[in-house]
């Protein structure tokens, strides 16, 4: 917190929940210190991206399952097969964001030299 307030940093990101876990003996433990450095980094008035590795396939967002408890909002990157043309469209879904109404459209992103551009009225497929 302090580095942060040093700094003067608007925004940080962890990469990633998956790494951070090896650092602790049991899951009791991983969860305490994922709500401690939780209440830490909202206070710090920062905004945290945290990155969380999910093996294709899982339902889930986060390997331990208790991550996405913890944090305000989750948004879903992955790859979503269009079998019509045989290619893989990048796509993005804002799973969980709270106090927010938002769309749980899954929709399609491309990552320009700008930045992430969002295509929030397009379809998949």
């Amino acid at each position: 917190k302090d580095t942060i307030n040093d700094v003067g940093a608007k925004r940080l990101v962890i990469d990633s929940y998956s790494i951070l876990n090896t650092y602790f003996e049991n899951a009791n433990e991983m969860r305490r210190s994922i709500l401690l450095l939780g209440r830490e980094l909202q206070s710090s008035g920062c905004t945290t991206f945290v990155i969380s590795d999910v093996r294709e396939g899982e339902t889930g967002f986060s390997t331990s399952g208790f991550e996405e408890f913890a944090v305000d909002g989750i948004i879903s990157l992955s790859l979503v097969l269009n079998t019509e043309r045989s290619v893989f469209i990048r796509s993005a879904l804002v799973r969980k964001m709270r106090d927010v109404n938002h769309s749980l459209k899954r929709v399609p992103f491309k990552t320009t030299k700008e930045g992430v551009v969002i295509y929030p009225d397009a379809e998949i497929f």
